[in-house]
């Protein structure tokens, strides 16, 4: 059983929440089948970081997104 204090989750985008390997450089990212859901089933208290290495010139997209 999961303690209900809040909780910090820290996550990879490109192949572990995202496709990897070429949709974003075109702008489409794609969530992996069941990634959203995950996502969505997160409590709201808690928080997320997502990291990427992907390059500066991807930022603004990526936010978006």
């Amino acid at each position: 059983k999961l303690s209900p204090m809040q909780k910090t989750w820290v996550l990879d985008l490109d192949g572990t929440i995202l496709v990897h390997d070429g949709p974003y450089i075109y702008g489409k990212d794609q969530f992996l089948p069941g990634a959203k859901e995950f996502l969505d089933n997160i409590p709201s208290q808690d928080i997320i970081i997502f990291l990427t290495a992907r390059g500066e010139w991807e930022k603004e997209h990526t936010l978006r997104f």
